[in-house]
């Protein structure tokens, strides 16, 4: 209904149940469907027409002059909504690639593909790099587990060994002085 009703019916639509819409405070709201019913029109005229005269246009959106078509034109082509020209010469526009629809939808589709594609290519390097940052972090930890079990001097080979790595090790070597004999490695023990 809306895409097919005029726009001087919905304004009378509107003036006649302004009452209603106030205690509701959708005035505001359905003061926009004005500009909005006729920014559909013209889409509308895109899939029909290559070009249309100034003056079809105004009569069909209700509109006082020319001047107003061309600035609705001028805002929908900036905001991406058409592809227009517009010949002031011939007080013709000219509407250029129409869309694929008239919701716009074209341009969000457009849009929608090229971004996911990009997505799509960030989450494969983003996924690359975390597989490969996680392979690297995965031998760092080998190897720093390995150092560790080196220190401890249990190599990881038996499960006495890993029991004992809460205790501290003491690696004792053969010195001719006995300051020297004792060498900690871990912790050192507790003093009392």
């Amino acid at each position: 209904m809306y895409e097919r009703c005029s726009v001087s019916e919905l304004q009378t639509y509107i003036e006649r149940n302004e009452q209603d819409f106030v205690r509701d405070c959708m005035l505001g709201l359905v003061k926009q469907l004005i500009p909005e019913l006729r920014r559909r029109k013209i889409q509308t005229l895109t899939r029909v027409y290559a070009t249309a005269k100034l003056v079809t246009i105004q009569k069909k959106l209700g509109l006082r002059s020319t001047e107003e078509v061309e600035d609705i034109v001028v805002d929908m082509v900036q905001r991406g909504q058409i592809q227009a020209r517009i010949d002031q010469e011939a007080c013709l526009v000219r509407f250029e690639n129409p869309p694929a629809s008239v919701d716009g939808s074209y341009h969000v589709l457009a849009l929608l593909g090229k971004n996911e594609e990009a997505d799509r290519r960030l989450i494969e390097m983003y996924m690359r790099e975390s597989m490969s940052s996680m392979s690297l972090l995965k031998s760092l930890h080998d190897e720093i587990d390995v150092d560790r079990r080196v220190q401890r001097g249990d190599g990881g080979e038996t499960e006495d060994a890993q029991s004992n790595a809460e205790q501290p090790v003491v690696i004792v070597e053969d010195y001719e002085d006995e300051r020297d004999q004792r060498r900690w490695s871990a912790t050192p023990p507790r003093r009392r």
